[in-house]
């Protein structure tokens, strides 16, 4: 990936590409996730080197996705994740959300879907 000066990032984050947005976000935590694998997990990967500008509504949530859990949080609001997904990007959520859960991240989820509440609320 190449080098980004932080103060083109803070002028036109649009302009980066998947890559280098998750790759920017990851050099401000400590211990971040690997951003390949992060975008991987979101779904992204045939993506990579799209600008962000480019991304579909959908592919931008994932994207904010990427965004949000490259840091290793402990804790994660989501507020209608899966807004503009198709149905197969529903279930890859869901997937993410329990292996989250699963590395002991609490999650705090708001959802208009039932069936999503259902699978993923405990």
């Amino acid at each position: 990936m190449r080098s980004i000066e932080k103060s083109v990032i803070a002028n036109d984050m649009a302009e980066l590409t998947v890559a280098e947005t998750v790759g920017y976000f990851a050099s401000s935590y400590p211990d971040p996730r690997n951003p390949e694998e992060v975008i991987d997990t979101v779904g992204l990967t045939e993506k990579s080197n799209s600008r962000s500008r480019q991304l579909s509504g959908g592919q931008r949530r994932r994207l904010d996705v990427a965004l949000g859990i490259v840091g290793r949080p402990e804790l994660i609001f989501l507020d209608e994740p899966t807004t503009g997904f198709d149905p197969q990007a529903r279930r890859n959520f869901w997937s993410l959300v329990a292996k989250l859960k699963s590395d002991g991240v609490t999650i705090v989820l708001t959802t208009h879907y039932l069936d999503e509440a259902e699978a993923l609320a405990d």
